[in-house]
C-alpha cells in the first residue's frame, strides 16, 4: 500500500473518531473543514476518505457518517466542493496533481456541489479536474450511495435535494447532458433502486461524455 493509501486510511479512521466523539452539529462542521481546508484537492481527499468509510466494516461509523450528511441535508449545508461551470472548458486540461491557486480559481466561475453532484459532474463534463474513468465512476458513486443510504433520513433527503437543486438552480452551472443525468440518477434513486443500478443509470444517461485521454480516480 502506498504512503499515500496509508495517509488517506489514517485520516478517514480520524474522521470516524471525530465522528463519534462529537454531537451531530459539530460532526458536521468538522465535516465541512475537512472537506474545505487544504486547496482545490481538498474535495477529492475528503470524497477518498469517504469512500473508504464506506468500503470499510465500520457499519456504526458509517451510520453516524451518514446521519451527519443527514443534518446537513435538512439544513441545506452540506459540505460541499467548488468545480469550475461547463463553460470554463480550458480548466478541464489541467493535470489532477496540479495545485490551482485560489486566486485563479477566483477568476473563473465556480459552483458549489454535495458530494454526489461533484462526482457526477466530474465524471461527465469538463471542470478543472480531469475527467474520471467509467469504472472509476461506477465503484465511486455506487460506494458513496451506499454510505449516504446506512441513515434512512439521508437515503429520502438527498434525491429529494438533488431534484429540487435542478428545479431551481441557475443555468450555465452545469451542462444539459449533465442536468438530465443528475435527474435520471436521483429519480432512480427515489424509487428505491440499489446504489450499482443507480450508478449505472448516472453512468450511461443520456450517453457517455467522458474523455478518455484524460481520466484519473477520484
Amino acid at each position: 500500500m502506498s504512503c499515500e493509501a496509508n495517509q488517506l486510511r489514517e485520516a478517514a479512521a480520524r474522521l470516524l473518531w471525530v465522528a463519534a466523539s462529537m454531537d451531530l452539529s459539530m460532526g458536521l462542521a468538522a465535516l465541512k473543514r475537512v472537506a474545505q481546508s487544504g486547496g482545490d484537492l481538498a474535495y477529492p481527499r475528503f470524497l477518498k476518505m469517504l469512500l473508504i468509510i464506506s468500503e470499510s466494516d465500520d457499519r456504526v461509523g458509517q451510520a453516524r457518517i451518514a446521519q451527519i450528511l443527514a443534518g446537513g441535508l435538512r439544513s441545506m449545508d452540506m459540505p460541499s466542493g467548488s468545480l469550475s461551470a461547463w463553460g470554463a472548458s480550458y480548466f478541464g486540461q489541467a493535470s489532477q496533481n496540479t495545485v490551482i491557486s485560489a486566486s485563479t480559481l477566483r477568476s473563473v466561475p465556480l459552483r458549489r456541489w454535495g458530494p454526489v453532484e461533484y462526482l457526477t459532474l466530474w465524471f461527465c463534463q469538463k471542470t478543472q479536474r480531469p475527467y474520471l474513468s467509467d469504472h472509476a465512476f461506477r465503484k465511486s458513486l455506487s460506494s458513496l450511495i451506499t454510505l449516504v443510504n446506512m441513515d434512512d433520513e439521508a437515503r429520502l433527503l438527498y434525491p429529494q435535494k438533488i431534484i429540487e437543486q435542478l428545479s431551481s438552480g441557475s443555468e450555465g452551472a452545469c451542462t444539459r447532458s449533465a442536468r438530465q443525468r443528475l435527474q435520471a440518477l436521483s429519480e432512480a434513486w427515489a424509487a428505491g433502486s440499489a446504489p450499482d443500478s443507480i450508478a449505472a443509470v448516472a453512468a450511461t444517461y443520456p450517453w457517455a461524455c467522458g474523455d478518455s485521454s484524460q481520466e484519473s480516480n477520484p
